[in-house]
């Protein structure tokens, strides 16, 4: 087995994922002129992405340790490459909803399975491999709106753009059936399970269907369902500030849309930086610990970024924020899995159920409150919402902290 062409291949899955995520928003203004759309019709993109998304994760929460860890992961990137490639060149704008919602299945499936992988694969060094992975999503995060800068102010087409996401996508799929992943890597004596830690029975007389079963004890049991809400205030807080950043640049700070786009990809560039830092002290320092940590250093960088009326001042704290809150998911999956060490597979994809949750409820919610009272508010409520990680992350159990 070799540890680092797993790594690579997962990696660049997670990338493949960031560069689409952060490349819609660019190119929507061009669709919605090529295809004549209300900005109603063109919105239901984003719907169809993270609906496949969601589709994809909660399947995985059954199927995850059920079938083989490769097939899945292929699976994942061959639906991402087949989405891309049917985005980029379809000619209505139905299609492209289909191509779009396809790539979203590609992206759950290559979540959750990549992360329970790598969670198997570095057992010894969960922190530090789940923090790298983690960082291509930030990776692609800056190389999606920096090409649809470079493409669109050059005078091509937006077609380019996802264009070059698919080839990348193609690219994993390939290297994905030409790399040996193996099944399961196993749970290792230092690990504490869920069912060992948590006392519940395990007597050959539990006859209750298995799924509900643990579906009900994830619900219950601190160490799962708090990292769970961890990762849905991350995911639903990141991806509101991708959107919205711009707008609130523009609209209320009064800056051009160039360096609304400068401020975005700093805020990307802290979050990639972020995890590669975290990922040398999660270990060491422990999850738990590094959770409350990075939550409260975010969450002031947050409200410092949404207080302030200096564009430079906010675009610092911005860029903080995003530093701190990149370490929040990946231990917060090391929690999860190093608990549940049997089902690593199945428990990261409730995770990714939760983040896929968190990214439809919180954006819409930010614009809500935005119309409702301002946007300054719609964006700066995010911070106090980081906040409240802090409370999660305390409420974890002690013994649950490190690999």
């Amino acid at each position: 087995m070799n540890r680092n062409r797993i790594a690579w291949d997962t990696q660049l899955g997670i990338a493949v994922a960031g560069i689409t995520t952060t490349s819609i928003g660019p190119v929507l203004p061009f669709l919605i002129l090529e295809h004549e759309l209300s900005l109603t019709v063109a919105g239901v993109m984003f719907a169809f992405f993270s609906g496949g998304r969601t589709a994809s994760v909660l399947l995985s929460t059954v199927i995850a340790d059920r079938f083989p860890r490769k097939a899945l992961l292929l699976t994942g990137h061959g639906c991402f490459a087949v989405g891309l490639v049917a985005f980029a060149i379809s000619p209505t704008f139905v299609l492209h909803l289909l191509g779009i919602g396809i790539a979203g299945v590609g992206f759950g499936f290559t979540d959750a399975i990549s992360n329970a992988i790598i969670t198997e694969v570095f057992h010894d060094r969960r922190g530090f491999a789940l923090n790298r992975l983690h960082a291509f999503f930030g990776l692609g995060s800056i190389i999606g709106p920096a090409l649809a800068t470079l493409v669109l102010a050059s005078g091509g087409h937006w077609r380019i753009i996802f264009g070059f996401a698919a080839a990348i996508a193609v690219a994993v799929a390939v290297f994905t059936a030409l790399t040996d992943i193996p099944e399961r890597a196993g749970t290792h004596d230092d690990e504490p399970t869920a069912r060992d830690a948590s006392g519940a029975s395990t007597s050959g007389g539990d006859r209750s269907n298995p799924v509900v079963r643990d579906t009900l004890l994830f619900f219950v049991t601190r160490a799962l369902i708090l990292p769970a809400f961890a990762v849905l205030i991350f995911t639903g807080v990141t991806h509101g500030l991708i959107g919205w950043m711009n707008t609130y640049f523009v609209e209320v700070m009064g800056a051009s849309a160039t360096v609304a786009t400068i401020v975005l990809l700093s805020y990307n560039s802290g979050i990639t930086v972020g995890r590669l830092v975290c990922g040398s002290y999660a270990d060491r320092l422990g999850f738990r610990p590094t959770m409350i940590l990075n939550a409260a250093a975010a969450a002031v960088s947050l409200i410092v970024a949404a207080a302030s009326r200096s564009v430079i001042v906010a675009a610092v704290a911005y860029t903080f924020g995003g530093f701190f809150l990149a370490g929040i998911t990946p231990v917060a999956v090391a929690i999860a899995t190093t608990f549940e060490s049997r089902r690593s597979g199945e428990t990261a994809a409730r995770l990714f159920v939760f983040g896929a949750t968190g990214s439809l409820i919180i954006p819409f919610t930010m614009g809500a409150v935005s119309d409702y009272f301002s946007l300054e508010v719609g964006i700066g409520f995010v911070g106090f919402l980081v906040a409240a990680i802090i409370a999660l992350g305390l409420a974890i159990p002690r013994n649950f902290q490190r690999s």
